[in-house]
Order: structure tokens, then sequence, then C-alpha cells
């Protein structure tokens, strides 16, 4: 793994939205899990107090091997990776992982400077923006990093999904892994 990586002791193993049996996620969790527009502005309206982005960090790195094969690149390959955690006054909501190939940031640069900036208020300017892919996970506290364990309480798994993008068909990865703060509301 490469060296931006704040959530993960091992990578996860990502399945196709459609491998998931009926009933095998929680109806609340799923409804989060498919949400189609901009995970920005439900948190936004879902959680009235104070929502912010916290960079955790972000620079030119290797993705994670299953990402690699998602955005059809070589391993050796730097994309740019940015890792974030979308909160709010009561703590940590979602951990947001993006990759970037270079080839795509050439047209679309502006995604490299988001500053605190949540990355939902740029992309879903593009009308051209279109998921082809949604793969999702069930990660155990194993498998997180103590940043994340810290945010758990005694759930046994959190959730995740990984969006594949494009604009005007160049793709970049944005993952989301939904801590149990987001489903107490």
């Amino acid at each position: 793994m490469g060296q931006i990586n704040h959530f993960f002791l091992t990578e996860p193993h990502w399945r196709p939205r459609a491998q998931w049996r009926q009933g095998e996620i929680p109806p609340e969790v799923l409804d989060w899990l498919e949400e189609s527009g901009s995970l920005t502005h439900r948190l936004k309206q879902s959680f009235a107090t104070g929502f912010r982005v916290h960079v955790l960090g972000q620079a030119w790195d290797r993705p994670f091997a299953q990402d690699a094969m998602a955005l059809n690149m070589a391993l050796h390959r730097r994309s740019f990776v940015r890792e974030v955690q979308l909160r709010n006054e009561q703590g940590v909501l979602i951990c947001a992982r993006t990759t970037i190939p270079s080839r795509t940031l050439k047209g679309l640069n502006r995604l490299a400077r988001l500053g605190n900036r949540a990355l939902g208020e740029v992309i879903f300017s593009y009308p051209d923006l279109c998921r082809t892919q949604l793969d999702l996970v069930r990660l155990a506290p194993s498998q997180l990093s103590p940043l994340v364990k810290d945010h758990l309480g005694q759930v046994r798994y959190i959730w995740g999904r990984r969006n594949t993008y494009t604009i005007a068909g160049r793709p970049f990865l944005v993952c989301e892994f939904f801590l149990p703060s987001v489903f107490a509301s």
C-alpha cells in the first residue's frame, strides 16, 4: 500500500453491487451506499451541525492494487490520492479516499486543488459526470487503522462504497466509508 493511507491495515476487497444478495445489507445502510447524488449535499441536509472536511493527506502516490485494476492502470503508476474525514460537531461521519490518475487530472486539474472543500461540491458541478461502477465492502475493525477504530464504538463492521466516476470520459475513484454516527441520525 502507498504512503497516503490513514484508514486501513489491509486493503479493502471490493465487490460489485450486483454481487450482494438482497437482505445482506441493512436497508438504512443500503440507502446511503446507493446514494446517486452528492453525498456532501445529503450530509449537509441530514446533519445541521457544522459539516466540514478535514484533510488527512494528499499527494502523488501509488493506488491500492484493486483501485489500479478498477482504473485500468499499471500498479507502478502514480495517481493523485486524497484522504479526508467528513465531520460534524459530534465527530467523524465518513472517511473518504479519492484516487485520480494523472491522465484524468490533466483535463480536470481543479480536482487536485480542493483545499478543505468537499470533492462532491466540485464534481457534481460537471454536467457530464457519470457513475460507471458501484462497488461495496464490509470491513471488520481488524482491517482498520486506530484512527478509524476510535470512532466505531461497539460495531462489528463498517460499510464502504467505491464509485468509479468519469468526467468527459476520464475515470477516477471516490471511496467512502460510513462510520456508525451516520446511521445514528
